[in-house]
């Protein structure tokens, strides 16, 4: 119930539909009463907190050194870790009521001549020697000089880091040393890149774009 002070013009205190009187620094205000909340913890709304937890935890893995190598230039407004994020949050799937990260959705990644690198894939064995291969002729490069870049997935623990070697992209394989990054039975998704310049777009890694499987 609203009490009324003089007149309605004069001010009031309380509730009168959707509108609430009080008085604040002397003077007689109105504002919108609040609306009823929804609840917080609705099975959707906890799936989709603990989604975003996980994608941070994945993002903030890689250094600014190696989101400067994905991403040679910023985007305007957006910054190279919030850009990471947004492209891995197409890869979210749900399984059994809980969203999270599939990597296995990337389908088209790599600088390739219409943008079609191949994601490959592979089981760890020993985290200590694990060879990687891919197709050289699907990146532009500079034969001769142009280094590996392999951007890793984890799967099984879901994480994403960047290793730079040095070997030529022609070579078509590296063993390397992931026992930072992966245990023996991870599961690994992958592909090779090169250093790159140029403009950088929403879609893509840097010079390179996601695609994802539709979902069936």
């Amino acid at each position: 119930m609203a009490i009324i002070k003089k007149g309605i013009l004069d001010g009031f205190s309380g509730a009168v539909g959707t509108v609430v009187g009080s008085r604040w620094n002397g003077r007689n205000v109105m504002r919108s009463r609040a609306l009823d909340v929804k609840d917080s913890n609705s099975e959707s709304q906890v799936m989709q907190r603990n989604f975003f937890k996980e994608l941070g935890k994945v993002s903030r893995k890689l250094s600014k050194e190696m989101l400067m190598a994905l991403y040679p230039t910023s985007v305007t407004g957006l910054s190279r870790r919030n850009l990471l994020s947004r492209q891995l949050a197409a890869c979210a799937v749900v399984e059994d009521d809980t969203k999270t990260l599939d990597f296995s959705r990337i389908v088209s990644l790599g600088n390739g001549p219409e943008g079609a690198g191949s994601l490959q894939s592979v089981t760890v064995a020993d985290a200590t020697a694990v060879t990687l291969t891919w197709i050289a002729s699907e990146i532009i490069h500079d034969a001769g000089c142009s280094n590996a870049i392999l951007v890793v997935f984890n799967q099984t623990h879901k994480a994403v880091t960047l290793v730079n070697t040095n070997v030529l992209v022609e070579a078509g394989t590296v063993t390397l040393d992931l026992k930072n990054f992966a245990h023996d039975g991870d599961q690994l998704f992958y592909y090779a890149t090169v250093a790159t310049t140029g403009k950088v777009v929403t879609r893509g890694f840097g010079s390179f774009i996601i695609k994802t499987r539709g979902v069936n």
